[in-house]
């Protein structure tokens, strides 16, 4: 398989009109529902089981559906929900994490297990979501990629389709 081929697991829901870049990674059960206008995925994202990533925004003025985007490199791991008007590049949203509608996320950010950023906020960049009442704080170093999140997009490229009927 190409190295950088986008490896989309046959049990994941992907409607038509989702768009993926390079080297993306859909697990299995994973769903990416473009219910109220286009969703456009960048290059080497993971997105893992049971995430459910839906464009839910309203319509623009003219009647025109709006795009919901997602940058590069972004890591959604098992049961997080997406409502987002836009993500970046470079985040981390952990198990069972919400982003709201119409919130927007920018780049590099962390937003720990079982937090919400709440519907139309916007998640400034380098910045990590955490406790119970969900505080944040600058990133200790900013706009630095966790490399984990690479090395494990090229390790499921490798090894789920030895396990996983694909699309």
């Amino acid at each position: 398989m190409e190295e950088r081929a986008n490896v989309i697991c046959s049990t994941a829901e992907v409607d038509k009109d989702v768009t993926f870049g390079k080297g993306n990674v859909v697990h299995p059960l994973a769903k990416i529902k473009a219910l109220n206008g286009p969703i456009v995925i960048g290059d080497g994202n993971v997105i893992h089981e049971l995430a459910d990533i839906r464009n839910l925004l309203p319509l623009h003025e003219n009647g025109e559906p709006q795009t919901l985007r997602v940058g590069d490199g972004n890591l959604f791991e098992t049961g997080c929900t997406v409502r987002s008007r836009s993500i970046g590049d470079h985040n981390v949203f952990r198990v069972q994490s919400s982003l709201g509608l119409n919130s927007q996320i920018e780049s590099y950010s962390l937003v720990v297990t079982r937090r919400a950023i709440g519907p139309n906020n916007t998640l400034p960049s380098n910045t990590i979501v955490y406790g119970s009442e969900g505080e944040s704080r600058p990133a200790a170093v900013e706009n630095r990629p966790d490399p984990e999140v690479a090395m494990m997009a090229a390790f499921l490229r490798q090894t789920l389709p030895s396990f996983h009927t694909l699309q």
